[in-house]
Parts: structure tokens; sequence; C-alpha cells
């Protein structure tokens, strides 16, 4: 019996990196273990939780140059789907991220799913986001091959800047 999927949050992070890049830079991201014949990727991630390293394996759906879908296939949760989105905004890259789980069947394990496990996954899902958009900015500074703006760019006044507080 399957159980009622818990909705994650719907997150969106601004890079100021063209969108080819930022899809690349996360298309690259865990360790290859298969290629599949209808274009699919088998690939192993490892997230750091509390002090351990938590793998998980995952059937990997690139769609260029709009949507890369991740299935787990093996990990600490029985069933989890999701979707990162990359629109191209005229003034670099939104990353959209959407997705569900499932904590197991039965209402305690939904319960503990979506109390517990939601806001940890939340949490976890916009460090990864955060990473991304450090490693597509720090190579928009560097490169020529994905021309776009970059946050460097000096003429690009219209996008937000964080400012220090005093």
């Amino acid at each position: 019996m399957r159980t009622r999927p818990i909705g994650l949050k719907r997150q969106r992070v601004p890079v100021s990196a063209p969108r080819s890049l930022t899809f690349e830079v996360v298309a690259s991201a865990g360790k290859s273990l298969e290629e599949r014949p209808d274009g699919a990727k088998v690939v192993q991630f490892s997230t750091t939780f509390r002090g351990k390293e938590v793998p998980t394996t995952e059937l990997v759906v690139i769609e260029p140059p709009d949507h890369i879908r991740y299935e787990w296939l093996q990990g600490p949760l029985p069933e989890v789907n999701e979707i990162i989105s990359f629109i191209d905004n005229g003034e670099g890259t939104e990353l959209v991220y959407e997705g569900d789980f499932s904590a197991g069947p039965g209402l305690i394990n939904w319960v503990y799913g979506r109390l517990v496990v939601k806001p940890i996954f939340d949490r976890l899902v916009l460090k990864h986001l955060e990473q991304s958009k450090c490693m597509a900015e720090q190579r928009a500074r560097r490169t020529r091959v994905h021309p776009g703006p970059t946050a460097d760019d000096s003429s690009n006044h219209s996008l937000p800047r964080s400012q220090p507080t005093t």
C-alpha cells in the first residue's frame, strides 16, 4: 500500500551564471555508476548529515537545458522523486527545486516524515542548491565557453546583491 507522498518545499535560488553552465554544474554531481540506453544514468550521491555520510543511489534523467529528474533507487527513504528546473531569467539562472518523498507505510511513518524528516530534507536541499550556485558562479567568472552575465559583471546592475548589515 502506497502512502500519500509528503511534498518538499519548493525552493528557488537565483544564480549569477548562464543557464547552460549552471545546468552543467548540477548535472555533473555525483558518481556515475551506469549509463542506460535511454539516456538515463544511475548515480551515487553522498550527503553528510550529523557527521555521517548518507549514500543514495538515484536514477537521473537529464533533459537539457530545462530539467534534471531524480528518483531514489536506494537510500534512507523508501521513495523520493525530485526535479530541478533551470530558468533563464535574462540576468542569469533561477534554480527551481520540487520534490516529494514517502517515509514508509502507515500513519506513524507519515507523521514522522512530515514533522521530522521534511524540515531536515528541506534544509539539505537548500544547502545543495547553494553549493551548486557557488560552483556555477565561480566557474562563470572564469569561463569563455558559457557567455553570459556573471556575479562580477559591473554592467549588470539589476541583479540583487547582498548588503552588509551594521
